[in-house]
C-alpha cells in the first residue's frame, strides 16, 4: 500500500488535505531544513547585506556611526553586477609585480559597499580573526615590493631589500605542486607518518617545502626583529589593499570586524586611512602562528605556498 507524501497514512485522498494541514506540515518539517541549508549557503558579506537592508536596529547603528540617511543608505555586495559603474582594477605597478601570475581576476579587499547619497563606503569584513592575505608567490612579491618602493626609507636600505628578494625568489623556486599520487597535502602527512621512507615527486615536492618553509620563517623573523615598521605596513596593505587599488572599489576604507563567523553581530569598526595603535593591535592579532606563516593553500589536488 502506497503512503501519503503528505501525512503518510494509507489510502488517502490528498486532494481532500486541508490546507492548513499541509501548512502545519511544511512549518514543522520542511521550512527548518530549507532555512538552516539557505543559512549555509549564503557567505557572510550576504548575510551582511541582507541584515542591513532588512533589520531596521542593525541598519539605525551602522548608519548612526557613518552618519547616514537611514532612509536612503544601501548596502550592497561587491560585484559588476551590484555596481557596473564600478570596477576592480589593479595598478599597473601591482600588475608589473605580480607578472607570472596566472590569475584571472583581482580579489578585491573590500566585500561590501554602503551607498547613500554621494557617499560610497567600500567595507572589508572579518569575521573574527580574519586571514589578512593568501596570496601565491607572485601576490606576495607584489604586497612586498609595493609597501618597499613607495618608502625611500625601505627602498634605499639594501639589506632589507636582499631580504625581500631571497625570500620571493626562494618561494618561486618551490613553484606550485599538481599532485598525482596523493589527494592533499593531509594525506601527504598521513602516507608518510605510515612511511618515512615514501619517495616520488609529491613526496619530493613536500620535503622542498618544508625546506623553503624554514627558510622563509628565518626571514620574517629577521624582518620582524629589524623591521617591524615595514611589516607593519605590509600588515596595511594586506587588509587596505592601498597600493593594489589605489582609489578604485576594490580599496577598503573600514574594516567591520564581526564576532565570529556565526554572526554579523559586529565587535569592532576601523577606519582605514591610516594605522592606528589599535588597527596596529588588531593586525597583529591576526598573524597566525608560525606553523600558518608560508603554509600550503590547496585548490583540490593542486597546492602552493601562501604568504598568511
Amino acid at each position: 500500500m502506497r503512503k501519503c507524501s503528505v501525512c503518510k497514512c494509507v489510502n488517502c485522498n490528498k486532494s481532500k488535505h486541508d490546507i492548513s494541514q499541509v501548512k502545519d506540515i511544511f512549518k514543522k518539517f520542511i521550512f527548518p531544513i530549507i532555512l538552516k541549508n539557505t543559512k549555509k549557503a549564503l557567505d557572510n558579506e550576504e548575510l551582511f547585506v541582507i541584515r542591513f537592508n532588512t533589520d531596521i536596529k542593525y541598519k539605525e547603528y551602522i548608519c548612526s556611526y557613518f552618519e547616514l540617511d537611514l532612509d536612503t543608505a544601501k548596502c550592497y555586495k561587491i560585484n559588476i553586477k551590484n555596481l557596473p559603474n564600478d570596477r576592480v582594477k589593479q595598478t599597473d605597478n601591482w600588475k608589473q609585480y605580480k607578472v607570472g601570475t596566472k590569475e584571472t581576476s583581482a580579489s578585491s579587499k573590500s566585500d561590501v559597499c554602503i551607498i547613500d547619497k554621494n557617499k560610497k563606503l567600500r567595507i572589508s569584513l572579518k569575521s573574527g580573526k580574519g586571514r589578512l592575505a593568501t596570496g601565491d608567490c607572485f601576490e606576495c612579491n607584489a604586497i612586498f615590493k609595493s609597501v618597499l618602493l613607495s618608502n625611500e626609507k625601505y627602498n634605499s636600505d639594501n639589506l632589507l631589500n636582499k631580504h625581500i628578494t631571497k625570500l620571493i625568489e626562494i618561494m618561486k623556486n618551490l613553484g606550485k605542486r599538481q599532485l598525482i599520487y596523493y589527494k592533499n597535502k593531509n594525506d601527504i602527512v598521513n602516507k608518510l607518518k605510515q612511511n618515512p621512507n615514501l619517495y616520488n615527486e609529491d613526496i619530493i615536492w613536500f620535503k622542498k617545502y618544508l625546506k623553503v618553509h624554514k627558510e622563509c620563517m628565518d626571514i620574517w623573523t629577521i624582518l620582524n626583529e629589524k623591521y617591524n615598521e615595514y611589516i607593519m605596513n605590509v600588515l596595511f596593505e594586506c587588509v587596505t589593499g592601498e597600493y593594489k587599488f589605489n582609489t578604485n572599489i576594490g580599496r577598503a576604507d573600514y574594516l567591520i570586524q564581526t564576532k565570529n563567523s556565526n554572526t554579523t553581530d559586529i565587535d569592532k569598526i576601523f577606519k582605514l586611512d591610516k594605522r592606528t595603535p589599535e588597527l596596529d593591535r588588531y593586525l597583529i592579532d591576526c598573524v597566525p602562528v608560525i606553523t600558518s606563516i608560508f603554509a600550503i593553500k590547496s585548490s583540490g589536488s593542486k597546492l602552493w605556498q601562501r604568504l598568511f
